[in-house]
């Protein structure tokens, strides 16, 4: 019921104040589109119950401190589709395209072939894999293989997996022996024959 909390301004036709409360308050005058065409506006705010509210912000500490976590056992990582990025990690392709979801950058390829990036390892032997996904792609067949220097780590199908709509991670164990005595590994993406790999979010080289 915003409508009933708002409050004309005197001397300021179609100004008005809203008295709800607000978390992280701003002046908040509300005024006419028209007045303010040539100036930064804000045109919604978020709102919450006492109790959704609550839910909200412990789930924004959550995912706060999974970032955290996240962050804390990466030894390296690469955003796909990126160009800095996938400069300083030396990639390699032979036929692969970018796009994005969400603002969220991805590179993907098809028919055999292939991406690469050259990763740092610090030295680790016990690291895993994550990659990350976008959860709907049903109408595609996601099959692909992953090599290290060369060598076949693991064959993923995500053909039909999630059919959600949101991003999802998978995190794939890395033998040891592709790793012992290198500070750095080459993570190459093959699509199989007449399939897709399935647009790569994310990529990161994780301390167990």
């Amino acid at each position: 019921s915003i409508a009933t909390q708002l409050t004309p301004i005197p001397g300021k036709p179609l100004h008005f104040r809203l008295s709800t409360r607000m978390e992280n308050a701003i002046d908040n005058e509300l005024q006419p589109f028209f007045e303010i065409h040539d100036s930064r506006y804000m045109m919604y705010w978020l709102a919450l119950t006492e109790k959704n509210y609550k839910e909200y912000i412990a789930q924004l500490a959550k995912e706060e401190e999974e970032r955290q976590l996240l962050e804390a056992r990466t030894i390296d990582k690469v955003q796909p589709g990126e160009q800095q990025p996938e400069t300083d990690h030396k990639m390699e392709t032979d036929n692969s395209f970018t796009g994005n979801t969400n603002d969220v950058f991805y590179r993907d390829a098809r028919d055999g072939h292939y991406f690469s990036y050259l990763m740092q390892t610090g030295g680790k032997t016990d690291l895993d894999l994550q990659l990350k996904y976008w959860g709907v792609g049903e109408w595609k067949t996601h099959e692909f293989d992953i090599f290290i220097d060369d060598v076949l780590v693991k064959s993923v199908n995500n053909t039909g997996k999630y059919r959600i709509s949101e991003f999802k991670t998978e995190t794939y164990d890395i033998p040891s022996s592709v790793l012992k005595d290198k500070t750095q590994v080459r993570i190459k993406f093959v699509a199989r024959q007449g399939k897709q790999i399935g647009e790569i979010y994310g990529v990161r080289l994780l301390d167990k």
